[in-house]
């Protein structure tokens, strides 16, 4: 292994592999080695969709580490309470700790979404079905995106081309797809809340 650099951060992430929080990683790797930074990745128990993180009492690597990013909200309320006790800088990607406030990085969701319907929009598509769910701060801030752009171009959202998603992935896209076969696929455009469920 290198020799550790005098800057660590640690990031608290579900999975080290995959295409969102693989690429993630990487991303924060990439950009820490730029800076001579060293980076720590501790991989949190997940459990559904509740992300908790239970065993507060593991600390891993917090001797090493001078500032934390955790992903989304994959934390529990103490672990983030003996963070907080650290004084070390914490900066949460995705969604905001109640239990910790600290600067988020977040994407625009509802304007990308804004954006994207409304490039369907110009193309002439008018019946554009919304696919995803709430289950999350970025499902809700696309679909109030995808309703403000149907709203912008004066189109009335039509409860029978919104579906709720099971999940994130190819299996919620699955379920919707033959829901959407069902019912004669009565669209000409979908707007899905991941590249996974589309």
């Amino acid at each position: 292994c290198p020799p550790m650099s005098t800057t660590t951060i640690g990031v608290l992430i579900p999975y080290v592999e995959g295409g969102y929080f693989g690429a993630l990683l990487s991303g924060i790797q990439r950009c820490a080695r730029r800076h001579g930074v060293t980076v720590i990745a501790v991989q949190t128990p997940r459990e559904g969709l509740e992300h908790t993180y239970a065993a507060a009492e593991a600390l891993l690597a917090w001797h090493h580490v001078q500032g934390w990013i955790t992903t989304i909200d994959i934390v529990a309320a103490a672990y983030l309470e003996r963070l907080r006790a650290t004084r070390r800088p914490v900066v949460s990607i995705s969604a905001a700790l109640p239990d910790l406030p600290c600067p988020v990085v977040r994407v625009d969701n509802r304007n990308g979404m804004r954006a994207a319907v409304a490039h369907l929009i110009a193309h002439g598509h008018r019946r554009i079905a919304f696919v995803g769910n709430d289950q999350q701060d970025d499902g809700r801030e696309r679909r109030a995106g995808y309703e403000a752009a149907l709203a912008e171009a004066g189109i009335a959202v039509d409860p029978e081309l919104i579906f709720s998603s099971a999940d994130f992935i190819e299996s919620g896209g699955r379920q919707v797809a033959e829901e959407l076969l069902a019912r004669g696929l009565r669209c000409s455009a979908i707007a899905a809340i991941t590249d996974r469920i589309a």
